[in-house]
């Protein structure tokens, strides 16, 4: 949809009431906002932009897949914020700056024990958070 543009906010969106995926992927924007038809939204693509925070997620409650890939998500308490979003089933992460954290407490294990959501082994499926999935 609006995907290799020089997008860098979304904006100007309201009227598109019933829309339930959007692509906009591989653009400049730096802040997940303005997102319409959150109570709709199925799928959306961000992969390839500027975003550090999943905030601007919360409330899509029908939400079940996200690209995030290559973006600058450089914090795992990021991916926390998806718990709430409980029809989520795939996070694509991939070469987000927590992607070469070798250190990190989180890399191949579950979030944390009282969430439904746990990331799989990142050298294997490629940090794909997987909700309610074994």
């Amino acid at each position: 949809m609006f995907q290799s543009n020089r997008i860098v906010k979304i904006e100007n969106l309201e009227s598109l009431v019933n829309l339930d995926q959007l692509y906009i992927s591989h653009n400049g924007i730096e802040r997940i906002e303005g997102i319409p038809a959150k109570d709709k939204m199925t799928t959306i693509d961000l992969a390839g932009n500027r975003i550090s925070s999943l905030d601007g997620l919360d409330g899509m409650k029908v939400l079940e897949e996200v690209w995030m890939n290559d973006n600058q998500v450089s914090d795992w308490h990021e991916i926390d914020k998806l718990s709430p979003l409980t029809a989520l089933h795939t996070v694509y992460m991939e070469r987000n700056p927590i992607w070469n954290d070798p250190d990190e407490p989180h890399r191949g294990s579950p979030i944390t024990e009282e969430d439904d959501v746990s990331i799989a082994t990142v050298e294997t499926v490629g940090c794909h958070a997987h909700n309610g999935w074994p």
